[in-house]
């Protein structure tokens, strides 16, 4: 019986040799020069292993969320610059491991050789620092890391950032391509594009793909569907991070950061004919990983927005909230707390029946007026802005707020009360704000 064991072992033994070696003849005999195979070179793949659900931005070396979150933990030293150069995000800097990618975008001149402050670059790609190393790291990284370390601390090497220890997995498994990748700085065309999971499809799937993305927009009874495709360019491999309230509809037409779907012309039986830039799946309404966070976290991924309306523009509502928020209220968490009531900050869609709606848009704006106090009519092209971007829809929004603030009310709940008719609805909602704000507050935004 021990005979038979052990022949049947040196048997095993010399089909996996057999094995190993033709797998190595066949790399070392993969051209990669010219057709007639004259240099013959070792093809090394390199893969950069991000969490699921996420991709890889190139530059700086990050993994992104659909919901344009750059994960972290970062650099202490990253987070000091983030403070000091972004002081409205000083909490988000110094508290937060994950940052919106737009956040990130504006530190990036300050990397060095690929690297953020307080890191230096190691020869693989990785930076670095004075006690974490920080990838993403390779797949050859990963595979070294688990097979060097104990089965409890297995689970440290699929993580992005480990400890330095770990520095021995890193040299000499991760290829020169991650170094190169880090090296060349960010795409020429645009910093926050993506590498696609397209690109390794077939050419006849790609193009089938280019071909659907360029339809215009219709009226689609399935919600999921996007309702709007970017028009075709010509880095259809590339995707790229969502982002929000970075434009508002005048500054780039097209600009749906909310929704694609226009829900009051599709419940009067209108089609929707125009382009916008993204699929559903990428705007606030659509986003899951936005649909997934509680009040604080939803309401600090928002502020950026809601900071730009009320301090970071001089308009006549501006203004007026201003003026009379203070000694009364927070203006921002006080605006945050009136969309809080109408749409639970961006998680509801229009409620529309034969084109009326109870309001539209992130702040369900129900009689939106011009800055001259012109009521915009039905057919107007504003009622674009209003429905599908989030900075224009909040404009108007505030210009409702602030005519009933220019009244003199006493107080938050008072001011919600006027913003409502008839009374018992009005009562309602005077409530909700004013609960809602006492919630915002607590969530420590600043």
């Amino acid at each position: 019986m021990i005979g038979v064991r052990w022949s049947i072992f040196v048997g095993l033994l010399i089909l996996t040799m057999t094995a190993c070696l033709s797998s190595s003849e066949s790399r070392k005999n993969t051209p990669s020069g010219g057709a007639d195979g004259a240099s013959p070179q070792t093809s090394v793949e390199v893969k950069i292993l991000c969490p699921e659900g996420t991709r890889l931005n190139v530059f700086p070396r990050v993994c992104v969320t659909r919901g344009g979150f750059a994960l972290g933990p970062f650099p202490l030293e990253l987070q000091e610059a983030c403070r000091q150069q972004a002081p409205q995000d000083s909490a988000t800097c110094v508290q937060k491991q994950d940052w919106p990618f737009e956040l990130l975008m504006s530190l990036v001149a300050l990397y060095k050789n690929g690297c953020p402050p307080g890191t230096s670059p190691e020869a693989s790609g990785v930076c670095i620092g004075a006690d974490s190393l920080y990838g993403p790291f390779t797949l050859q990284q990963v595979m070294a890391c688990r097979s060097g370390v104990s089965l409890t601390q297995q689970t440290q090497c699929d993580e992005i950032v480990w400890p330095p220890d770990f520095l021995k997995f890193v040299k000499n498994n991760g290829g020169s391509a991650g170094a190169s990748q880090l090296s060349s700085g960010p795409p020429a065309s645009d910093t926050k594009t993506l590498p696609s999971e397209k690109s390794a499809r077939p050419e006849v799937e790609r193009k089938k793909e280019t071909e659907t993305s360029s339809e215009n927009v219709v009226a689609n009874k399935d919600d999921k569907k996007p309702s709007a495709a970017a028009p075709a360019s010509s880095a259809q491999e590339e995707t790229k991070v969502p982002t929000f309230c970075v434009y508002s509809w005048d500054e780039k037409p097209g600009t749906a950061d909310f929704t694609t779907i226009d829900r009051r012309s599709r419940s009067a039986g209108r089609m929707q004919s125009y382009l916008v830039d993204r699929n559903e799946q990428d705007t606030l309404l659509g986003n899951k990983d936005f649909q997934g966070l509680d009040v604080c976290a939803r309401a600090r991924f928002l502020k950026g927005c809601f900071h730009r309306v009320i301090f970071g523009e001089n308009t006549p509502a501006a203004q007026t909230f201003r003026t009379w928020s203070l000694g009364r209220v927070r203006p921002l968490e006080a605006h945050m707390a009136f969309v809080m009531a109408q749409t639970r900050l961006g998680l509801w869609h229009d409620e529309c029946w034969k084109g009326r709606c109870k309001g539209v848009g992130f702040s369900r704006v129900e009689l939106p007026r011009t800055n001259s106090g012109r009521i915009i009519p039905d057919g107007d092209v504003l009622w674009r802005a209003i429905t599908h971007n989030i900075v224009s829809n909040l404009r108007f929004g505030l210009r409702s707020i602030a005519a009933k603030a220019a009244l003199g009310p006493a107080d938050l709940y008072q001011l919600a009360r006027l913003s409502r008719t008839p009374a018992f609805k009005a009562e309602e909602f005077a409530r909700d704000v004013d609960k809602y704000y006492r919630q915002l507050n607590a969530c420590q935004l600043d």
